[in-house]
């Protein structure tokens, strides 16, 4: 388990990433932020993300876009990434 923004992750299977908020727990994701983000987990394999800052609701919503992710459930088959 590790948040991206603050170091990387040396597992290559299968990734689990809490994001706590840059700034703190009220840090609201900017786009690019989380484009970035999109571009950092989809070369790790199959990813699992969990928002955990405050807005992390709006958050999630705004990042499924990034990683071709429409109601949570049609994942980009080259991204491995899945929604709950």
């Amino acid at each position: 388990m590790v948040d991206p923004f603050v170091s990387t992750t040396v597992s290559t299977d299968l990734s689990y990433f809490r994001l706590h908020g840059i700034t703190g727990s009220r840090h609201v994701y900017t786009d690019d932020e989380l484009r970035r983000l999109a571009e950092m987990v989809s070369a790790k394999g199959e990813a699992y993300l969990m928002f955990n800052n405050i807005p992390r609701v709006a958050d999630a919503a705004r990042f499924k876009p990034f990683v071709g992710l429409r109601d949570g459930r049609e994942a980009a088959s080259a991204q491995g990434l899945r929604s709950a």
